[in-house]
């Protein structure tokens, strides 16, 4: 699914704290509500992992993230499908990709 200008305007500031990184490429963060946040370049494009302990992240946090981290850039998000052959390393954790030009 792809957001829109209209979606990124009603983004809210989030303040996140940077945290050790347990992977070697990126940065970490914590923000409000349990939300842990890891987020690098791949093949130049910006990715962007958000998760919390017990429950998926909600559409308005993954804008919110994505806006305090990288505003004025555009997103991919995701359509999670829950019989979907990939693992992910945390239980609820989605991905948010920069869009490509």
């Amino acid at each position: 699914m792809r957001a829109t200008n209209e979606d990124f305007s009603l983004a809210k500031p989030m303040k996140l704290e940077e945290v050790v990184n347990p992977l070697p490429v990126g940065r970490a963060y914590r923000g409000p509500g349990g939300l842990h946040v890891l987020c690098n370049r791949e093949y130049g494009e910006w990715h962007i992992n958000v998760s919390c302990e017990a429950r998926y992240p909600t559409w308005d946090e993954l804008r919110d993230v994505c806006w305090a981290l990288k505003p004025l850039r555009r997103f991919n998000l995701p359509i999670p499908k829950p019989q979907d052959p990939y693992t992910n390393l945390h239980n609820f954790c989605l991905h948010v990709y920069e869009e490509r030009p």
